[in-house]
Formats: C-alpha cells, structure tokens, sequence
C-alpha cells in the first residue's frame, strides 16, 4: 500500500497552501492541488460536488469522480469517506476512488429516500453495505 492520504475540503485547503480553492476545481487550481500532493509525497482527495483524486507522483494522473452530490456535503460525510478510504486497504490511488464511489453511491441512494438536503451521515452509512455488496457481485460476474 503506497504512502499517506488525505481528503480535505474546500475550507480546510488554506492550511496546506497559501491560497483557498474553488469548487468545483478549474484546470489550474487543479495543477496546484498536484504540486501540493507532489510536495508533500501523498494522494489527496479534493472533497466537492465534483471530487478529484489527485496522486502525489508527478507521472500519475489525476482523476475527476462523478460520484459526487450535494447530499455529501454534510457533517461526517468526510469521516465516512476517510474509514472507507483506509479500511479498503489497496494503493492510495485506487482505495480513494473506490471509497468516493462508494460513498458517493451511498448517499445518492440515501438522497432517494430522504432528499439531498435531508441526508444525515448515518442515512450514507446505513446504505454503504448495500452498495459494497453491489459492486462485489459485479466484480464476480453475477448478473444484477
């Protein structure tokens, strides 16, 4: 497993550079975010309605995560996505996009229920089962 994460959001991207960033990310503030993951040797997900996993060696690319909805944009949500990220246990880079369509994909089923801005935390933890369960008989072949 390749070397250290993080997932901060918006707000909390003024303590690791000199300038705040906006959401959704545009070509150069997405440039930044590299160098700032290139400079400090880790993988960084800019948490948004538009995601980005962002590696920290300069010859892997970055990727844009359509996962994303306003029902992430809660208290604890960022929590969730940082268990799932540790918890799956595979590269950086693949543990972040996995762990944002998992949580991304929870909470759009949880906004199904309850509403985008209903959604609590709880209601994408509650979901999170369901999808992993999903995937994995997509993985294995299975018809769904």
């Amino acid at each position: 497993m390749e070397g250290p994460r993080g997932g901060p959001h918006p707000g909390e991207w003024t303590k690791l550079g000199p300038t705040s960033l906006p959401a959704p990310l545009s070509a150069k503030a997405a440039a930044h975010v590299k160098d700032i993951a290139a400079s400090l040797g880790i993988t960084l997900m800019y948490k948004g309605a538009t995601p980005v996993v962002v590696s920290g060696p300069p010859e892997m690319p970055s990727f844009i995560c359509d996962a994303g909805s306003i029902a992430l944009a809660r208290a604890g949500s960022g929590d969730l996505f940082a268990g799932a990220h540790g918890a799956i246990g595979v590269s950086a880079v693949t543990s972040a996009l996995r762990a944002q369509a998992l949580i991304g994909w929870a909470a759009k089923i949880a906004a199904e229920k309850v509403g985008e801005h209903g959604v609590l935390a709880k209601d994408i933890l509650a979901h999170i089962g369901q999808v992993a369960e999903y995937v994995a008989r997509l993985e294995d072949g299975e018809s769904t």
